[in-house]
């Protein structure tokens, strides 16, 4: 049976993130600064640990809620592969905050399009329905600006209500992927009711949202890596050639 909470569960699990924001942030020793709307990689790691070692009491329910978020940070540190870690992302989010489905889109920057890396919970109709212009599919999200939308086929800042109206879609929360400040996609949480998302949601969304970004980061920084490793080996080969025959 898969995994499901109530809408009030969810936002504990977000309040969980918070409380954990706050508690570690006041730990001496940890060398980091802790926001809890814009928690780090390392800064998350910190927080794991201390729970780990008995140092933060959490209830049983919020560790519960929690685990999600751990999931996706794990992953995050213990694989380069994207798709793995984005899938997982999608899949935890739905799950966790009771959606119908969620979907991460990159930036093209040539096309100015948003192409899906991610989904769950979408029919493959809906995912084939167009291109989605990062200027006219809720763009304040592209500006760094989480975007609640709660009548999402009735809106003008959706660029496909029709379709969005058929798949039955009824709210939408569009949360910015960042990386060093620069926004590099979407992350859109989808529902089948009407629903005011919370603070505490939002800031679980945008949490999930960086920690998605920073796994994002990592492999593209690995792909440039082993390209450039990959170059230089080659020019290393072909200068070692060239220093032989001329011998």
């Amino acid at each position: 049976m898969a995994f499901r909470i109530t809408h009030e569960q969810s936002a504990a699990a977000a309040h969980a993130v918070l409380t954990f924001a706050e508690a570690t942030s006041q730990v001496s020793g940890t060398g980091c600064h802790i926001s809890s709307r814009s928690p780090g990689l390392r800064e998350v790691g910190v927080r794991y640990r201390l729970i780990e070692q008995g140092r933060f009491p959490m209830k049983t329910e919020d560790r519960l809620y929690f685990d999600p978020f751990r999931e996706v940070v794990k992953a995050v540190n213990s694989t380069l592969d994207l798709q793995k870690v984005l899938n997982l992302l999608v899949f935890d989010v739905t799950k966790t905050m009771d959606l119908k489905a969620c979907i991460i889109r990159l930036l093209d920057p040539k096309t100015r399009t948003l192409e899906s890396m991610a989904s769950h919970g979408l029919s493959e109709k809906f995912l084939d329905k167009g291109p989605v212009d990062a200027d006219k599919s809720i763009s304040d999200a592209m500006e760094g600006e989480t975007v609640s939308i709660y009548n999402a086929p009735e809106d003008p800042r959706v660029q496909y209500p029709k379709e969005v109206a058929e798949e039955g879609i009824a709210s939408i929360l569009s949360v910015p992927m960042r990386i060093k400040g620069r926004v590099i996609g979407v992350m859109r949480l989808l529902t089948s009711e009407p629903r005011e998302f919370s603070e505490d949601e939002i800031n679980f969304a945008e949490a999930l949202a960086e920690i998605g970004a920073i796994g994002i980061e990592n492999a593209r920084m690995y792909e440039r890596i082993k390209k450039d490793y990959e170059k230089a080996r080659e020019t290393s080969t072909a200068l070692w050639d060239t220093i032989i025959h001329a011998r």
